[in-house]
Formats: C-alpha cells, sequence, structure tokens
C-alpha cells in the first residue's frame, strides 16, 4: 500500500473509525484517486495489535495499531 499512497504510517482518530470496517471506507475515501487501492482493500488481510482479525466489525480503540497486510504471491 506504501508504493500506491506514498504514505507508510497515518494517524487516524478512533471516535471517527471505530472499526475496521470503517477505517477501510476511511482510507477508501482518502485516497480515492488512488484506482487500485479500493481492489486492494478487498482483499487484504488486518491486525489489530499484531493479531490477525476477521470480519470488519472488530472495534478499533485509542492507541491501537492497525497493519493492513496486501496479498503476496510466489513464484
Amino acid at each position: 500500500m506504501t508504493e500506491l499512497t506514498g504514505v507508510r504510517t497515518e494517524p487516524v482518530d478512533a471516535v471517527a473509525v471505530p472499526t475496521v470496517g470503517a477505517l477501510l471506507e476511511y482510507l477508501r475515501g482518502q485516497y480515492a484517486a488512488v484506482a487500485e487501492l479500493d481492489a486492494l482493500l478487498n482483499t487484504c488481510a488486518v491486525a489489530v495489535n499484531m493479531d490477525y482479525v476477521e470480519g470488519r466489525d472488530v472495534t478499533i480503540a485509542a492507541g491501537d495499531e492497525v497493519a493492513i497486510i496486501p496479498p503476496v504471491s510466489s513464484g
């Protein structure tokens, strides 16, 4: 994602984006000009405080670290 957005980290207000799903929607809006980002976010894994999470309804609290991990390929 850094290659697409030019940003490695982005502080976000946990009140404004209280769930993983809300965070992903925020990023879609923040980087709407990056056409490939929408498809990438649909396939990424997400970790909150270094634990992988499933589902977009996982709560994010102030101080949590969220990692968005793009799929990797090998070959």
